[in-house]
């Protein structure tokens, strides 16, 4: 008994081995020097987003080229009535998002106080 429960475990071991291997990929492979342009929303002006405009160039910079930011200040591009759907819809990519005008889609956060 204890022969044939190990002949089926091999077994089932070697279909489970065989059915995970990866076959050739036939797909079209990515472009490696594609750069990904993403646009940025801001609620506040340019003088404003100093420190978070900053933090973007050093993502860009660690990218090598192969992502590059956009921005646009003063909620130029959207608006906050529609900028969940801006971005669900893909008018930009990262915005501010003013969770206080947004209670139904976060609703934990009247758990954050404003200090």
């Amino acid at each position: 008994m204890k022969k044939i429960l190990s002949l089926i475990m091999i077994v089932c071991l070697i279909l489970v081995a065989t059915a995970c291997q990866s076959g050739p990929s036939t797909g079209p492979t990515a472009d490696p020097n594609k750069v990904h342009k993403l646009k940025v929303s801001f609620a506040a002006p340019e003088f404003s987003t100093t420190e978070i405009t900053a933090a973007l160039d050093r993502i860009q910079e660690a990218s090598k080229g192969r992502i590059e930011f956009v921005y646009y200040y003063a909620w130029t591009i959207t608006s906050v009535p529609t900028v969940v759907d801006d971005l669900n819809n893909g008018v930009c990519d990262i915005a501010a998002l003013p969770i206080n005008e947004h209670l139904n889609l976060f609703p934990y956060s009247y758990l954050i106080t404003y200090t």
